[in-house]
Parts: C-alpha cells; sequence; structure tokens
C-alpha cells in the first residue's frame, strides 16, 4: 500500500492544482438529469478513502460515458482497489459498474430548462473477494432512480429518489438482500433487509 501513495499524492495535487474552468454540471451530492450530448466522451476520475480502526481501503476509479443521444447515455467505472486489514494487504481490480441515464423529459423556455431523467447503475462481482482481504464485495448490486432538475438563469434546484438492491452476498457476509430507497435533497430513507 505504501509504494502506491506517493502515486497517488502526486495524482490528487495534479488534479487539484488545475484551476482552469470547471467542466462538471451535475450535483455534487446526487445525480442529476443532465446527460451527454451525441457522440460525447465523458472522463471521470474518483478517489474514495475509509477507515475504521486499523483497517483501510483506497478506491481509484475511471469513469468513462458516452453520449449514445441527445438524450440517452451510457457508461462504466473501472476501479483499483487498495485494501489493509490487521495484518493483511490486498490491491487489485475492484467490482466494474456499467450505468445508463435516458433523459425522458426536457422543458425549455426563454432563459429556463427543466429536465427529468431515469437512471440505472448495475455494480457487477468482478473483484476477486477469494484475496485476504477481499477486493471486491461478492454480490452484484442494482441502483434505479428517478432526477429531476430545475435550471434557469439564476437558479438550479433538483431531486432525486433512487432504490438500490443488494444482490446475494458470499458465505460469511450478514446480509443477504436488501432494498433501500432514498429520496433527495431531503434526505430520507426507507430501508428493508430480508
Amino acid at each position: 500500500m505504501k509504494r502506491h501513495r506517493g502515486w497517488l499524492r502526486g495524482a490528487g495535487m495534479l488534479l487539484m492544482s488545475y484551476g482552469g474552468v470547471a467542466l462538471a454540471h451535475d450535483p455534487v451530492f446526487g445525480p442529476g438529469p443532465h446527460v451527454l450530448y451525441k457522440d460525447g466522451v465523458e472522463v471521470h476520475i474518483n478517489v474514495d478513502r475509509n477507515k475504521a480502526g486499523q483497517d483501510k481501503e483506497t478506491e481509484f476509479g475511471l469513469e468513462l460515458s458516452y453520449g449514445l443521444t441527445g438524450d440517452w447515455a451510457a457508461g462504466l467505472e473501472l476501479p483499483y482497489v487498495w485494501t489493509e486489514e490487521s495484518a493483511n494487504t490486498a490491491s487489485g481490480s475492484g467490482d466494474i459498474r456499467l450505468f445508463t441515464k435516458y433523459r425522458f423529459w426536457r422543458h425549455d423556455t426563454l432563459g429556463v430548462q427543466e429536465s427529468a431523467a431515469a437512471f440505472v447503475n448495475i455494480k457487477m462481482n468482478t473483484g476477486d473477494e477469494r484475496s485476504d482481504p477481499p477486493e471486491g464485495s461478492g454480490s452484484t448490486d442494482t441502483l434505479l432512480g428517478l432526477t429531476y432538475g430545475y435550471e434557469s438563469l439564476k437558479w438550479y434546484r433538483w431531486a432525486g429518489m433512487r432504490y438500490r438492491r443488494n444482490g446475494k452476498t458470499m458465505p460469511g457476509y450478514s446480509v443477504v438482500t436488501s432494498g433501500c430507497l432514498t429520496l433527495l435533497p431531503a434526505g430520507a430513507r426507507s430501508c428493508r433487509n430480508t
């Protein structure tokens, strides 16, 4: 894990030092209704760090999106995971995610655009869950959602709703199946485990 820290710090410093024009448009804390234009390509880099006691996990993800039409985009995320649990460390490819978003409604008026979209995100069981510690979750999970946005020259507001269905996990994990409905931005949440 230590040999990767220098590379991660260098990449992080390079990204933070970029002072150019912001090329993002979706809301920060959830999915928005925007999609790429036809034949548009978007490359996005994610870094996610988790720590609980002595256990640490860092996931570096490369996300690629493509605009199939002016209202439909699809893509994938290729993660690389570094995990430390107790005295064990492992690194390798994590669970690949496939996603798509379709904007099914758009209304333009002078200075205002309203739109709504549906999206699907599937996290496949591709990481090595046999390594110690595991690099994958051992399950295939699905996320379904709807999102709405109102964008004007002065205001941008949005709302979203999503449902996550966790697949069956490998033996030894506590949750077998679960579902969770999240309403954004209010943060209301309703979950069930079976």
